[in-house]
């Protein structure tokens, strides 16, 4: 059986075909993503943007005819933070039901951090004792501490990356004045994870997919370290690289990130925003160990869909 997940975050649609076989987990053979940028005009009247809603119509038909095209029998819609807000967002998931005939279910937060939370479990990089897992959303940030497949904490905090953009309107390259309003913006709202951090005795952070994936592949360029590590589920930064690569990506204009070896297009826009609260996460909450899981939500998905039958 062949089996298709589209997560649709408020930035990317990110999505994976795979196959399962008997007697064990699936084996994904497809992935790709939609650039979708749901929140690029903000949220008028508490609604998806026209454009912004088109681009996700087109997304989701075009992820269809990927299915249609790859034999895949069964198909599921995981939607986030846009999604939990917008007025509008009723359009996206009627459309899946009626017209492409699979489902789109608007998720909370809390189950959103939970298939993260599976997904980094999968991946096999999270440890046993007391880890901090950071998945960094356009819409929200899905912060989580386990240990291997025990869920301590969850919290779900809606300052993601165009959210934050929005609210900041940070110059380029950004300033220092700006960094602080960034800094006292987690602070207010996200200040609840660095109490249970201390009180779990987290030093320990993983980052889901996404950003972190980017990062990685900006270190291993830079180390030559690329040739047989694309495909590993997960990564482990030295703290030094970490620090210089953030320097770099904070000081730099829009067209200079966009220039950086292994810089995606759609990540250069809001990379400084990403970088700043990594590194109010390490600052905040003591951490002295920094490491990347490839694997996240639809790869949560896939492992309870199947780790469960």
């Amino acid at each position: 059986m062949r089996i298709g997940i589209i997560d649709c975050g408020t930035n990317t649609f990110n999505y994976l075909l795979a196959e399962a076989k008997e007697g064990g987990m699936p084996k994904v053979f497809k992935s790709g993503k939609f650039v979708v940028k749901l929140g690029e005009h903000g949220f008028p009247d508490g609604k998806i943007h026209p454009d912004a809603l088109q681009r996700a119509f087109d997304a989701l038909n075009n992820f269809h005819q990927i299915c249609l095209s790859e034999s895949v029998q069964e198909l599921h819609g995981c939607a986030t933070s846009a999604f939990r807000t917008a007025g509008n967002a009723s359009l996206l998931v009627e459309h899946c039901k009626n017209s492409l005939r699979f489902p789109l279910n608007i998720i909370s937060g809390t189950r959103e951090a939970e298939l993260i939370q599976l997904g980094v479990f999968a991946s096999g990089v999270l440890p046993e004792y007391p880890t901090l897992i950071l998945d960094i959303g356009g819409g929200s940030n899905e912060l989580i501490i386990s240990s291997g497949e025990q869920v301590h904490w969850t919290g779900s905090y809606p300052v993601g990356m165009a959210r934050l953009i929005s609210m900041i309107r940070p110059s380029d390259p950004i300033t220092k004045e700006e960094i602080e309003v960034v800094y006292k913006l987690l602070d207010k709202e996200m200040g609840e994870v660095v109490s249970m951090c201390r009180s779990l005795g987290v030093n320990h952070l993983i980052g889901a997919s996404g950003s972190f994936d980017t990062l990685a592949e900006m270190i291993m360029l830079k180390k030559n370290q690329m040739h047989g590590n694309q495909h590993l589920p997960g990564y482990h930064f030295e703290m030094n690289d970490y620090d210089d690569v953030e320097k770099s990506i904070v000081k730099a204009s829009y067209p200079e990130r966009l220039a950086m070896p292994g810089m995606l297009p759609l990540r250069a826009e809001m990379m400084v925003l990403a970088v700043l609260t990594i590194r109010w996460v390490i600052k905040s909450c003591h951490i002295n160990r920094l490491s990347m899981s490839a694997f996240s939500l639809k790869e949560g998905f896939l492992f309870e869909r199947f780790h469960s039958a």
